[in-house]
Protein backbone atom coordinates (compact mmCIF):
# COMPACT_ATOMS: atom_id res chain seq x y z
CA UNK A 1 0.00 0.00 0.00
CA UNK A 2 1.44 3.36 -0.38
CA UNK A 3 2.64 5.43 2.29
CA UNK A 4 0.65 8.20 2.16
CA UNK A 5 -2.65 6.41 1.66
CA UNK A 6 -1.76 4.64 4.64
CA UNK A 7 -1.08 7.75 6.69
CA UNK A 8 -4.33 9.56 5.03
CA UNK A 9 -6.90 6.88 5.90
CA UNK A 10 -6.48 7.44 9.63
CA UNK A 11 -8.06 10.08 11.99
CA UNK A 12 -5.30 12.41 13.25
CA UNK A 13 -6.11 10.69 16.84
CA UNK A 14 -4.69 7.19 14.87
CA UNK A 15 -2.01 8.99 13.26
CA UNK A 16 -0.64 9.83 16.28
CA UNK A 17 -0.73 6.57 17.86
CA UNK A 18 0.58 5.04 15.03
CA UNK A 19 3.65 7.79 15.05
CA UNK A 20 4.04 6.90 19.02
CA UNK A 21 4.03 3.29 18.50
CA UNK A 22 6.82 4.11 15.80
CA UNK A 23 9.40 6.25 18.30
CA UNK A 24 8.10 9.67 16.80
CA UNK A 25 5.37 12.23 16.94
CA UNK A 26 2.38 12.44 13.98
CA UNK A 27 3.23 16.45 14.43
CA UNK A 28 7.05 15.09 13.07
CA UNK A 29 5.71 12.83 10.27
CA UNK A 30 3.05 15.68 8.92
CA UNK A 31 5.53 18.83 9.12
CA UNK A 32 8.89 16.91 8.16
CA UNK A 33 7.69 13.68 6.05
CA UNK A 34 4.39 14.11 4.77
CA UNK A 35 5.71 17.07 2.60
CA UNK A 36 6.34 17.54 -1.02
CA UNK A 37 9.77 15.76 -2.00
CA UNK A 38 11.59 19.22 -2.56
CA UNK A 39 11.05 19.73 1.76
CA UNK A 40 10.73 16.02 2.72
CA UNK A 41 13.58 15.23 5.28
CA UNK A 42 14.31 11.49 5.32
CA UNK A 43 14.11 9.79 8.45
CA UNK A 44 16.87 7.68 10.33
CA UNK A 45 17.04 4.10 8.69
CA UNK A 46 15.96 2.62 12.54
CA UNK A 47 13.30 5.15 12.25
CA UNK A 48 12.15 3.70 8.66
CA UNK A 49 12.43 0.34 10.16
CA UNK A 50 10.11 1.21 13.19
CA UNK A 51 7.87 3.35 10.74
CA UNK A 52 6.87 -0.02 8.72
CA UNK A 53 6.95 -2.19 11.53
CA UNK A 54 3.79 -0.05 13.05
CA UNK A 55 1.97 -0.76 9.87
CA UNK A 56 1.66 -3.95 10.94
CA UNK A 57 2.23 -5.36 7.30
CA UNK A 58 0.11 -3.10 5.46
CA UNK A 59 3.23 -0.96 4.48
CA UNK A 60 6.34 -2.80 3.00
CA UNK A 61 9.73 -1.54 3.84
CA UNK A 62 9.79 -1.14 -0.11
CA UNK A 63 6.73 0.52 -0.53
CA UNK A 64 8.07 3.41 2.27
CA UNK A 65 11.50 3.85 0.92
CA UNK A 66 9.44 4.20 -2.48
CA UNK A 67 7.59 7.40 -1.03
CA UNK A 68 10.60 8.93 0.63
CA UNK A 69 12.63 8.71 -2.20
CA UNK A 70 10.67 8.85 -5.47
CA UNK A 71 6.95 9.99 -5.04
CA UNK A 72 6.34 13.59 -5.25
CA UNK A 73 3.38 13.68 -2.75
CA UNK A 74 1.31 16.28 -5.14
CA UNK A 75 1.35 13.43 -7.27
CA UNK A 76 0.22 10.89 -4.85
CA UNK A 77 -2.31 12.89 -3.42
CA UNK A 78 -4.42 13.51 -6.92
Amino acid sequence: MNYLTFFNSMSSDKQDDYAIKAGTTGAYLRTHVLVPIKRRKIPRPDLIERLVEATNGKVSKAELLNFLYDEDINKSAA
